[in-house]
């Protein structure tokens, strides 16, 4: 199984040429996280090739500054 993986892991660089680093799914300050969404993608762009950040719905009726928290976070894109 492990040589299997491998070999599949090689063809896959040798045809597709990358292999991304990543974490999609992440959640911040704005549900039961960590951190603001913007210091997520500031900590993404030093150390991985893609960052989804997925909070969960239920803490989007709190607003923060009269702002929802999905509009900040399109803001940190």
């Amino acid at each position: 199984m492990k040589k299997l993986v491998l070999l599949l892991l090689i063809l896959s660089c040798a045809v597709f040429g990358e292999i991304f680093y990543g974490n999609l799914h992440s959640h911040t300050s704005y549900s039961d996280g960590s951190g603001t969404p913007d210091q997520a993608y500031e900590y993404a762009k030093k150390y991985l090739d893609v960052l989804a950040v997925t909070d969960h719905a239920y803490y989007f009726a709190q607003k923060i500054n009269g702002k929802t928290k999905p509009y900040l976070t399109k803001l940190a894109i």
